[in-house]
């Protein structure tokens, strides 16, 4: 077996614990997934979204083969033990400069899936007897291609985003020989994207934006659907219960350019104007992977705590008063917005961040622009806590009847359903 493989459990077999639970409750399916990268902590948005489906895969009798690519020794004993009884592969992840050069983009080129490592898991898979795959993120399209095509089986891919106009977003918030590569990046990513929406092998793609969703629907010969994104299922406190105690949340991924746009946005020129007329409220920022740059302005701004690469972002959630989403720039869904309105948190947030999931202005969330009108969003939120608790539930209402798993998972067993015939 190549290396980079995880061993077999039962020598390819399907698990006793998962035959057992299949036997006595009614498999609906068995679903190869390929995760785009090892996603325990769940501590980003990204990451609570693919552990979020995984487990209403398992609600769902959806037995579940998992190709997650980049795991280590350490990484890969914690994602067999959470998602037991669950089939658990690791594949390689190649993130050495050299990737850059290859004709493909730099986010397929660095999780290779070649021919030997495919025969293997084919293999594998075939005997396991799947019923179809999942590509969680269409930088895995690749390898839910080459097993589809292998395996003659339906494959759906899920896009968060169209990736090229996502690392165009990128190139706008950088300089430099970063923002070339972003922009060559995107080049690349358009060709391919080209290329996968044409493809036979694809059944269908599950667009995770609605705006997404319609604007791939003009691009791609395939099926495209809009599938919002799967939260955490466990009951997150009432918006009536929060306390208002005056501490603001800042939640984002520092490996992202557009983050830390929007948190320089948000510390230079809004934070201030909030102090000036709130002087006791407290600004938490939680993020992974933060840059020394970013380190050193949370610690330069006032009143400001930097809670980062935290394993679980719930008791930040549970404290906060207002969450606040400064984006400037992006694509695709803001999950962490997503997150924040499922937990019965007020948001205040820029119209970028607002987009893909019907979530509108005055209704669910105070949206503002300009650091004058963000702050001034801000200042009122915490001012009247009742204008909050009101947003936060309207806001979680309709998450929770949008995002509903048992909805999410119907709509996708229905992409894998063999067409009607007369």
């Amino acid at each position: 077996m190549p290396s980079g493989v995880g061993p077999p459990d039962t020598g390819g077999d399907l698990p006793k614990t998962e035959l057992t639970a299949a036997a006595a409750g009614g498999e609906r399916g068995r679903w190869v997934i390929v995760a785009e990268e090892p996603f325990l902590p769940a501590n980003s948005g990204g990451r609570i979204e693919t552990l979020s489906f995984l487990q209403a895969c398992r609600s769902a009798r959806v037995a579940r083969f998992v190709l997650v690519p980049g795991l280590d020794d350490v990484d890969y004993g914690v994602h067999q033990r959470e998602l037991a009884p669950a089939i658990v592969r690791r594949l390689p992840r190649r993130t050495r400069s050299t990737q850059h050069l290859s004709t493909k983009p730099y986010v397929v080129a660095s999780r290779p899936f070649p021919s030997g490592l495919s025969n293997v898991i084919c293999a594998e898979v075939a005997g396991w007897g799947a019923t179809g795959v999942i590509s969680s993120s269409f930088r895995v399209a690749h390898i839910g291609v080459a097993l589809a095509r292998s395996l003659g089986l339906p494959l759906v891919i899920r896009p968060h985003n169209i990736e090229s106009e996502y690392f165009a977003s990128l190139a706008g918030a950088t300089s430099g020989l970063r923002k070339l590569a972003y922009r060559v990046e995107s080049e690349k990513l358009r060709r391919y994207e080209r290329i996968v929406h044409q493809l036979y092998e694809v059944t269908a793609f599950a667009d995770i934006s609605q705006e997404e969703a319609v604007q791939r629907g003009r691009l791609s010969r395939r099926p495209v659907h809009f599938l919002p994104p799967f939260l955490p299922k466990a009951r997150p406190s009432s918006p009536q219960a929060r306390s208002p105690a005056g501490e603001v949340l800042y939640l984002g991924a520092f490996d992202n350019p557009n983050n830390v746009t929007g948190l320089r946005w948000l510390l230079k020129q809004v934070w201030p104007r909030v102090l000036a007329q709130r002087p006791s409220a407290m600004l938490r920022v939680v993020g992974r992977r933060p840059t020394s740059e970013v380190v050193e302005a949370i610690a330069g701004s006032p009143r400001t705590v930097g809670s980062t690469d935290l394993p679980d972002v719930t008791p930040a959630f549970e404290s906060a008063s207002v969450f606040v989403n400064p984006t400037q720039r992006g694509a695709g869904v803001n999950i962490k917005v997503v997150e924040a309105a499922n937990r019965g948190v007020p948001i205040v947030s820029t119209s970028v961040g607002l987009r893909g999931l019907a979530l509108k202005p005055g209704i669910h969330a105070l949206v503002a622009d300009s650091p004058e009108q963000f702050a001034g969003a801000v200042v009122r939120l915490l001012a009247e806590p009742m204008l909050g608790k009101q947003l936060a539930t309207t806001a979680q209402m309709h998450i929770r009847t949008v995002l509903g798993h048992d909805r999410l998972m119907e709509a996708l067993l229905a992409m894998f359903a063999p067409p009607s015939r007369w």
